[in-house]
C-alpha cells in the first residue's frame, strides 16, 4: 500500500486541504490517516494543483475499534507512522 506525507493546511468538517510534495500523484478515491488520533477518513480529491489538492471527505473509520481487513490494515499503518 502506497503511502504519501502531507500537511493539512485547512479543514472544515467534510472537507481537507492538504499540502503535498510537487509532483505527487493521488488517487482519486483514498483513505486520509489523521496524524493525532486513530482515525481514517475515506476522502475523494476534488481539486489539485502543484502542491496543494482539495479533498472531500466521505466518512470516516475509528481504527482503534478496526473489525476489517482494510481498517485493521490501516490502523498498522498509523500505528507505523505515527509520531513517537
Amino acid at each position: 500500500m502506497l503511502t504519501v506525507e502531507c500537511t493539512v493546511r485547512d479543514w472544515s468538517d467534510n472537507g481537507r486541504r492538504v499540502q503535498l510534495p510537487p509532483l505527487t500523484v493521488l488517487p482519486e478515491l483514498f483513505w486520509l490517516l489523521e496524524h493525532r488520533d486513530p482515525l481514517a477518513n475515506e476522502a475523494i480529491l476534488r481539486w489539485r494543483d502543484e502542491t496543494n489538492a482539495g479533498l472531500e471527505l466521505l466518512g470516516h473509520a475509528k481504527l482503534e475499534t478496526a473489525t476489517s481487513r482494510l481498517h485493521r490494515l490501516l490502523h498498522e499503518i498509523w500505528i507505523e507512522k505515527a509520531p513517537r
